[in-house]
């Protein structure tokens, strides 16, 4: 997992937390057809309403270039724009930006025309479906000029329904989150920064009871917390779940606007917090989250079984 538990900081608290990204780091990440993120990806492409949604009367696609150029940037043995059209040759599909128009060959994976024909009549909210399985990462877009959320191609949310957000100011969106008071004060001015000409990153984390990618509120399982298990056999009965998140700057838009990416990453526990360092961070930070915090990422039962596995990898 690229991500370092041992560079938490206590107490915690929800906060911003964004950094300029280094030069040469890469905002997309080609997805493999047979990993198991495309799998989830392409079962919840099933259902186009909760995935793939377009704010009316936005123009997204400066932002659709944007993506295009960052993914051949990124990953250029996976991703190559020639003129307006993207090549994708783990999908065997070419499209051409502006007109949404798409050509799929013989070698497309099993599933994926049929996801795409579910919006055919739809050309341009179709391309976001094909970036979403091209690339690991969750897409939005922001608008600066509004702190509107425009574009969401969201297959895997974190407990959190895209259908529900789209064309939502940035504060708006925010409100169930706990302890959100510094997000929400600093909405505006946080919208204008990361729609701006530099790159932006930060990261999220949290733990779940299952390897699952897909925690859409509509769709996914219920979550079963093993609350009965002895601390010591946790290690791989809970998965932390990381989000990379980045902002690709959007050039030629007639407003201030990112593609906001959402790489997710997930690991059983013994394996992302491998070392007593790390083991010990965290267990600073959990142990000084709020309730609010606790409830709203439903850690509140598990987190005394959670703080005693980490003190004792801790101590290891």
């Amino acid at each position: 997992m690229d991500f370092d538990f041992a560079a938490l900081v206590a107490p915690f608290r929800m906060q911003p937390g964004l950094s300029r990204m280094p030069d040469g780091a890469p905002n997309l990440s080609a997805l493999d057809p047979g990993d198991r993120l495309f799998a989830e990806k392409l079962a919840a492409l099933a259902h186009p309403e909760q995935t793939v949604l377009l704010a009316p009367d936005f123009d997204a696609t400066p932002a659709a270039f944007a993506f295009a150029a960052r993914l051949a940037l990124d990953a250029p043995e996976h991703a190559r724009l020639e003129g307006e059209t993207l090549h994708l040759p783990r999908l065997d599909a070419r499209i051409h930006i502006r007109s949404g128009e798409l050509h799929l060959g013989p070698a497309t994976p099993q599933g994926v025309q049929v996801a795409l024909d579910r919006l055919a009549a739809e050309p341009l909210r179709r391309r976001w479906a094909l970036f979403a399985l091209a690339v690991r990462e969750d897409l939005a877009v922001l608008d600066g000029s509004t702190t509107r959320l425009q574009v969401l191609s969201v297959c895997v949310p974190s407990h959190w329904a895209p259908e529900d957000k789209i064309g939502l100011p940035f504060a708006a969106a925010h409100m169930p989150v706990a302890d959100n008071a510094l997000l929400i004060k600093a909405s505006e001015s946080l919208a204008r920064l990361v729609t701006g000409t530099e790159r932006w990153q930060r990261n999220v984390w949290t733990f779940q009871p299952s390897p699952h990618f897909d925690g859409h509120p509509r769709r996914a399982a219920p979550r079963v917390w093993p609350l009965d298990a002895e601390p010591a056999s946790l290690g791989d009965k809970l998965w932390a779940r990381v989000e990379h998140q980045s902002f690709i700057p959007v050039p030629n838009a007639a407003t201030a606007q990112a593609v906001f990416s959402i790489r997710l990453m997930i690991e059983p526990i013994e394996a992302a917090i491998a070392t007593p360092e790390a083991a010990a961070a965290t267990h600073a930070a959990v142990a000084t989250m709020s309730e609010q915090v606790l409830a709203y990422r439903s850690l509140t039962r598990i987190q005394p079984g959670l703080l005693a596995w980490l003190a004792a990898r801790a101590r290891e």
